[in-house]
């Protein structure tokens, strides 16, 4: 599935409801309700659905079992050293933190939770998400 800036992976888009994105994706779900907001998540294809006080799309996230490529290139399972230089040069203020980096300016973070020892640790989520989703955290 590509991810789309500020807009979505694959068929998934920001700003779907739960009806859209379900119906989009084609998979059993299942729904929880995680500090009062909804999330679906999808197991056959490793993908959550992460839904604002909106009741819209505000987040995606893909982990195992799931694909996300960006620009052509795959993200899961790729040395996380190789994705970090890769990023920075599209968004020079690239924010690193103990899971891994996010990119504010391409809507894109990725998960890799063993890359402070391990700079080759796989990536092991991306998550796509809307504008101003990390500041109202």
């Amino acid at each position: 599935m590509d991810i789309a800036s500020y807009s979505g992976i694959g068929p998934i888009k920001l700003g779907m409801s739960p009806e859209e994105a379900r119906a989009a994706v084609g998979q059993p779900y299942r729904s929880v309700t995680r500090s009062g907001k909804l999330t679906d998540q999808f197991p056959s294809i490793g993908v959550l659905v992460h839904y604002g006080a909106s009741g819209r799309a505000e987040a995606v996230e893909v982990g195992e079992r799931g694909v996300a490529t960006f620009r052509a290139k795959q993200l899961l399972g790729q040395p996380y050293s190789d994705l970090m230089v890769w990023f920075k040069n599209l968004d020079a203020n690239l924010q690193e933190n103990d899971t891994g980096f996010t990119s504010t300016a391409l809507g894109i973070g990725v998960y890799a939770p063993h890359a402070r020892k391990d700079r080759e640790a796989p990536v092991e989520g991306v998550i796509v998400f809307e504008q101003g989703y990390y500041s109202r955290k």
